[in-house]
């Protein structure tokens, strides 16, 4: 007899992204694995148009749904809030620009079920439009990342230095770590690795878990995709200080990229991603000095710009002398800019919390987890969508706990 499935919780984060959000409950719907045994809980983080108007189709009504919606807090928040009203002692977390394999649950329980000790698993990521030149721009991002960051276990498993908002973990874990809803803009993946490389807990590959994630299909979106990346890492190297990376850089815009990207794609395509590669390594950069002018005159709109322009200056200053007066140094201008950044505001940062208003971001703050500090959700619409009644939405005005 084949022992039971373990219940999964899947978790949702969306934002005004109905289409998407539509498409990946769908490829839900159509899991191989028992309907009973899993949960999709939806957190809409204030978006226009309601998530709920996404949710009415008859393959959605047939899942097991609970719709969650609170005001717009950014995605950390969101998952924070999904975590808060799981069921399952598994969670996984896809985004809703995502789609999943019919085998994507049946693949999670076969992982943790083989492993006992896992308790976080990276995903395989996979890309399922070739034709989109964004798509396999982040591709290859992925490709180059993972050389440098899988490292090899005794047991015969690979251990992963990043980790992203696509993962799949135990419920335990968040006792001791969460996500931080203070980074609203973005990286808040980045800071629970962070939180788990303090904790000495390790994150495994699986990419027998696949995930198709679609990119953008336009420049503009994809480039303010990478400026809000941009903004969310300065929180992240404010709040982390001179902390050890658990993951390597890699730096996607040299001469070796330049030459993996030809022997790939050949001249045309390749030319076009590595021009993609440097617009995207720009737009973090000037997300990154944004949001360090922002932070230092948050009320003075003029400065806030005059300061946005003088770093931006001083950084492609500091790239160009690096590149006359030193060029056996590869130019590493977003690594450059990072590594000023700690300098100049590691102490700054510490004694900014004295400033009116504003709480210090305190790693340690968030350890306690989802039930210390679930009184951060707020108050929001809770619609359970459940399949044993396809037409009756129980709606519930609460404080955002089950």
């Amino acid at each position: 007899m084949n022992p039971p499935c373990a219940f999964i919780s899947v978790i949702i984060p969306t934002y005004s992204r109905p289409g998407p959000l539509r498409r990946c409950i769908a490829t839900l719907a159509s899991q191989t694995y028992p309907r009973q045994s899993f949960e999709v809980i939806v957190v809409d983080d204030g978006g226009d148009p309601p998530a709920t108007k996404c949710l009415q189709d008859d393959v959605v009504l047939d899942l097991p749904i609970v719709l969650l919606r609170q005001p717009n807090r950014g995605a950390a928040a969101a998952r924070s809030a999904g975590l808060a009203h799981a069921r399952g002692p598994i969670l996984a977390f896809l985004d809703d620009d995502c789609t999943a394999p019919p085998d994507y649950l049946a693949a999670i329980d076969r992982v943790f079920r083989t492993h006992p000790d896992t308790q976080v698993v990276q995903v395989g990521i996979e890309h399922p439009e070739p034709e989109n030149i964004y798509g396999r721009t982040w591709k290859f991002t992925l490709e180059e990342t993972l050389k440098v960051n899988l490292d090899p276990t005794q047991y015969g498993r690979l251990t992963c230095g990043t980790l992203g908002g696509v993962m799949v973990a135990r419920r335990e874990i968040f006792g001791d770590v969460a996500f931080d809803p203070t980074l609203s803009r973005s990286r808040e993946d980045a800071d629970l690795r962070y939180q788990l490389q303090a904790r000495g807990l390790p994150v495994y590959y699986e990419p027998q878990i696949r995930v198709f994630h679609h990119q953008r299909d336009t420049l503009w979106s994809y480039l303010a995709q990478f400026v809000a990346y941009g903004r969310g890492e300065f929180h992240l190297q404010r709040k982390w200080g001179a902390t050890p990376a658990p993951y390597r850089y890699v730096t996607l815009t040299s001469w070796q990229a330049l030459r993996s990207l030809l022997r790939a794609e050949r001249a045309r395509r390749g030319l076009a991603m590595y021009s993609v590669l440097w617009l995207r390594r720009h737009a973090s950069l000037c997300g990154t000095m944004y949001e360090r002018a922002a932070w230092e005159f948050p009320r003075h709109v003029v400065l806030r710009w005059a300061r946005f322009g003088w770093l931006l200056v001083t950084s492609y200053a500091t790239l160009f002398f690096q590149a006359v007066f030193a060029p056996t140094l590869e130019p590493a201008m977003f690594k450059q800019s990072l590594r000023s950044l700690k300098s100049d505001i590691g102490n700054k940062s510490r004694r900014s919390s004295n400033r009116p208003g504003e709480q210090r971001t305190d790693p340690a703050r968030w350890r306690g987890g989802p039930h210390r500090n679930s009184g951060h959700l707020g108050r929001g619409l809770i619609i359970q969508l459940a399949s044993s009644n396809r037409h009756a939405i129980t709606v519930h005005e609460g404080t955002g706990l089950p």
